[in-house]
């Protein structure tokens, strides 16, 4: 199923304008983030992933729609994105060859005729987005395969505080009743359409690479999302969340000579923008990144602030949860945790706990692949060597996904700066509109007097070409206070502000505003956080990027007064005021509501962002929005603030969530349980190492992973037959050392089958079948055995792996 080949850049926490280096420390072995022990089950244990929640059910009772074609989809998604951002908030990249496991259909299916596509939500919800707005930015990623028409999806799961995986079959025209969006833009033919003066489709021919369109899903149904084989999934996505290539990532279409031979086919490729730099891919990345330190920021929210006591636990919480919304109110910068009462109750206890839960430290996985070259293929308009396209598409062991990759980094929990990134990774549960809704509600409430900072000023007049009122202020105070600004028409920009003590605020907005009386005609001038300008002073508002600028400690900086003599500006006069108290209040009575039991927001769950916001919103005043209509999907794909629904049990076998599909979103996906409903087990002896070793991925009746084992017992046998050249090879890898390997071992290393697996008796035996005179290329099988594992001409020019599955093929074969 699922490799969606996606994330970060580097080896360096990319965080912000707050960096937290990447340490490493000695001692004790660090602990991975996620635990294995949370990501054993396909379904997910309580709620439903983000992509579920944002589609839409055309009635009560009816399954989730996932728009048709993939530029709708992608248009459904855009809606909930700010416009402005870049790329309108969604990075899309073509791979045509690449390392998911639908590799195989794009080489069949001519790799640069039927690319993959990769998007990822990079962008931020609009501005002036409404409570309980969905938040898709670094929490939605989607993988596209024309020619094997499946879509695959990683989306979050806010009430589990995981990623989901999910796969979408028979995603093509004619698989189901007509979706919203029409035809694809500029004429873009339909998924498993064929190229201009192909034939239709021949009866019992073989897709694309054999894809096969299998399993009681596909018998005249639309598509529908469908949990994945989640162990096979994670056998690549070690992390448990998105993967992605390293700089300069020449898998994609950002890679010029990919780009050229792209373009060369003359397909439009659903109407995207795919012809872009190295930003697009970049984005990506960062999005991916961030999202990699989602699981370690709820493994700290859950478990490095238990305490025996539970008021401590909560407490410990709340405070985070006061400092993140603080770091984000300020723009991201320092956190503050100096204060002396923060540390004796907070800082001081999550590092006791941190170093007695952990003592190794807490590694942070690594979602980075290694970059990897395809540029040897034919240059545009020459014809492709299958042999050498074959060698190109095949992927060898150093830059396999399922080779075990190193922690990217290790938080030793021994210093503030560990403090500082769990802070940081927290603040990222929250989108850019949230903050800027809170920073608004707090400046509504805000009243009193705040303190005054005077600055003498020089004012210089500049008149560059097409420029003309443009004013250049620099100011200073003592304690080294300092302010450089620019003025032009009704505002400018504050370059910078440093405050006595050496904080630095920078990149702020002014913006003239005049009182009800008039700046400078008597009147004072108010921003919404009160009066901050009198009589005969000029006035500007001064903003962030959510919002107010604020300082660390979390004062708002109101707005600034001008004072001028003799048309020169001569003072300026900044105005500071505290004004979180109300919303340190809404987190304190959300701790009280978690100890006695009237809500569950700072308990053991994971962090969830409606749990938390509905309330601190409900008691700053702002009203939560309607909810919906039982049956009904909620304005725009999200729940309402406030009290979530109650968490649906875990489903029967095949059965909808109690709630039904209409409540919840959750389509039946593949049953659950230790053997699933349609997956086989033959009695023989010699068969059962296979499928205590191999049955975890290869037991279905799929096409990639090859569904070798699924079957009778004559259906499995003659699988393996044919499959045998392919699967002793891989056996062969773990007889060497891991810088002498060719492929991946199999099983693979990061699974649990793969413990003690090069020295035991199931290895043996299985060589034993695949080796026995009944194998159909027995020559080549014992020339596979550990003494020879290289082949000439490599894996991937050996026979295909093409299981006997008995399930009625659907054709997507062009003549």
């Amino acid at each position: 199923m699922v490799h969606l080949a996606l994330i970060l850049v580097g080896t360096a926490l990319v965080l912000g304008s707050g960096d937290v280096p990447a340490r490493e420390t000695a001692g004790a072995a660090a602990t991975t983030v996620p635990a294995p022990a949370q990501d054993d089950d396909n379904l997910p244990p309580v709620g439903r992933s983000l992509f579920d929640a944002l589609l839409e059910r055309p009635a009560a009772g009816g399954e989730v729609v996932v728009p048709f074609p993939f530029a709708a989809l992608l248009a459904r998604i855009r809606r909930e994105l700010d416009p402005k951002d870049p790329s309108g908030g969604l990075s899309v990249v073509l791979i045509p060859l690449g390392r998911s496991l639908q590799r195989n259909a794009a080489f069949d299916a001519r790799p640069f005729d039927f690319p993959r596509v990769v998007a990822a939500v990079t962008g931020e919800p609009p501005p002036g987005a409404r409570p309980g707005h969905p938040y898709l930015r670094d929490r939605l990623y989607l993988g596209y395969h024309e020619g094997a028409g499946v879509l695959e999806v990683i989306s979050y799961n806010e009430e589990a505080g995981r990623f989901e995986f999910q796969v979408v079959r028979d995603y093509r025209s004619g698989a189901g009743p007509p979706q919203a969006g029409g035809s694809p833009p500029g004429g873009q033919r339909s998924v498993g359409a064929h190229p201009p003066g192909a034939g239709p489709p021949q009866a019992g021919a073989r897709p694309p690479g054999g894809q096969r369109s299998v399993g009681p899903e596909t018998a005249g149904a639309g598509p529908r999302p469908r949990y994945a084989n989640r162990s096979l999934c994670l056998a690549c996505h070690h992390n448990a969340a998105p993967i992605f290539s390293r700089p300069g990532w020449d898998e994609t279409s950002a890679n010029a000579q990919v780009a050229a031979r792209l373009a060369a086919t003359g397909r439009e490729f659903h109407g995207l923008a795919w012809r872009h730099g190295v930003d697009v891919p970049n984005a990506i990345d960062d999005a991916t990144d961030r999202a990699n330190l989602l699981a370690v920021a709820q493994r700290l929210w859950r478990e490095g602030c238990t305490a025996g006591v539970a008021a401590d636990a909560v407490g410990c919480r709340a405070t985070a949860l006061k400092l993140s919304l603080r770091y984000r109110l300020a723009g991201g910068r320092t956190v503050d945790l100096s204060a002396p009462d923060l540390r004796r109750s907070f800082v001081e206890p999550l590092l006791a706990r941190w170093q007695a839960r952990w003592p190794g430290g807490l590694a942070i996985p690594n979602p980075d692949l290694p970059n990897r070259q395809v540029l040897d293929a034919p240059a545009p308009g020459e014809p492709a060597d299958p042999t050498a396209l074959a060698r190109r598409a095949d992927v060898g062991a150093g830059f396999d996904p399922m080779v075990p990759r190193p922690a990217l980094a290790v938080w030793p929990g021994r210093e503030d700066t560990d403090v500082t990134a769990f802070i940081h990774a927290l603040s990222l549960f929250f989108s850019r509109a949230d903050v800027a809704l809170l920073d608004r509600r707090l400046a509504a409430l805000a009243g009193g007097e705040g303190r005054s900072l005077e600055l003498a000023c020089t004012e210089r007049r500049v008149q560059p070409p097409g420029d003309p009122a443009r004013r250049d202020l620099e100011c200073g105070a003592a304690g080294g206070a300092r302010l450089l600004a620019r003025l032009e028409g009704a505002g400018g920009s504050l370059d910078e502000l440093v405050l006595p003590g050496g904080e630095r605020l920078a990149a702020l907005e002014l913006r003239a505003v005049r009182g009800a009386g008039g700046a400078g005609k008597g009147g004072r001038a108010a921003s919404g956080r009160g009066e901050f300008a009198v009589a005969g002073e000029e006035a500007f508002v001064v903003s962030g990027d959510d919002g107010g600028a604020r300082t660390a400690g979390g004062e708002v900086v109101r707005g600034m007064g001008l004072r001028r003599a003799a048309g020169a500006a001569t003072a300026a006069r900044l105005t500071l005021v505290a004004d979180t108290g109300p919303l340190e209040r809404a987190i304190d009575a959300l701790a009280a509501d978690t100890l006695s039991g009237r809500g569950d927001a700072l308990g053991e769950r994971p962090l969830r962002r409606a749990a938390v916001l509905g309330p601190i919103f409900a008691h700053l005043g702002t009203p939560a929005p309607g909810r919906p209509k039982p049956g009904a999907a909620p304005s725009g794909g999200s729940a309402a603030w406030g009290p979530t629904s109650p968490a649906p049990g875990r489903p029967k076998p095949g059965a909808a969530p109690s709630g039904g599909s209409a409540a919840w979103g959750l389509n039946p996906p593949a049953p659950v349980g230790a053997r699933p409903t349609g997956r086989s087990r033959p009695d023989a002896a010699d068969l059962q190492p296979f499928y205590r070793r191999c049955a975890a991925c290869h037991d279905a009746p799929e096409a990639f992973p090859p569904g070798f084992l699924h079957g009778n017992e004559g259906q499995v046998r003659a699988s393996l037959a044919g499959c045998a050249p392919r699967i002793l090879f891989r056996l062969a890898m773990n007889a060497l050392p891991a810088a002498g390997r060719t492929k991946t071992p199999m099983p693979p290393p990061v699974s649990a089958q793969a413990a003690g697996f090069a020295a035991s008796s199931d290895l043996a035996a299985m060589r034993r079948l695949l080796e026995a005179p009944a194998g159909t290329a027995n020559p080549e099988n014992r020339r596979l055995s550990p003494v020879w594992p290289v082949v000439a001409g490599g894996y991937a020019l050996l026979p295909p792996c093409r299981p006997r599955l008995s399930t009625p093929e659907v054709s997507l074969e062009r003549r």
